[in-house]
């Protein structure tokens, strides 16, 4: 029995070994989950007081941003404000500029109006005084206005009077002798 003792006795130690074995694989297991779990909550304090602290520094920097986005946005409204304001100013400008074309336009039509009439008059100012002084006196009034304002500085010319018959050219005289010896005294 000794040699049956023997053997009984290591697969008792062996047994036993095994068994603390187990345990002490067990105790690391439980060491190691305890170790994760106190890992864990101290990542997942330390992540949520990371976590807030980054929130409050997104709120002071949202703030920052709101503000900034506020002081830009009143800037751009008071410039778009005086852009509204210098177009309306433009606008008016514009017309203003138009209102002037169109005078300047009708003051150069004005202009040009008593130049063509007074090229067109004339020759019919020499004929009516050739013919008679009745006709210059039945031009019509809007002319005469017309040529008052183009030229108020002008001196008003007498009307022509009728040419005069024409006179029959003048004879010509007779063509003088050339003094000759006169045989009558040569003689005496």
């Amino acid at each position: 029995m000794s040699k049956k003792k023997k053997e009984a006795s290591k697969a008792e130690r062996l047994n036993e070994f095994t068994n603390k074995l187990w345990l002490a694989n067990l105790g690391v297991y439980g060491r190691s989950v305890d170790d994760a779990q106190k890992r864990y909550e101290e990542l997942s304090d330390d992540a949520k007081s990371l976590f807030d602290k980054l929130a409050k520094e997104g709120e002071s920097v949202q703030s920052d941003l709101e503000k900034k986005v506020s002081d830009i946005s009143d800037k751009v409204e008071a410039r778009i404000e005086e852009l509204k304001e210098n177009l309306n100013d433009l606008t008016g400008l514009t017309g203003k500029i138009e209102s002037l074309k169109d005078r300047l336009d009708s003051a150069s039509k004005k202009a040009k109006a008593p130049k063509k009439a007074a090229a067109k008059k004339a020759p019919a100012k020499k004929t009516a005084a050739k013919k008679t002084p009745a006709k210059k006196a039945a031009e019509p009034k809007t002319e005469a206005k017309a040529e008052a304002k183009k030229a108020p500085a002008k001196k008003v010319a007498a009307p022509k009077k009728a040419p005069a018959a024409k006179k029959a050219p003048a004879k010509k005289a007779p063509a003088k002798k050339t003094a000759e010896p006169k045989a009558t005294d040569a003689a005496s």
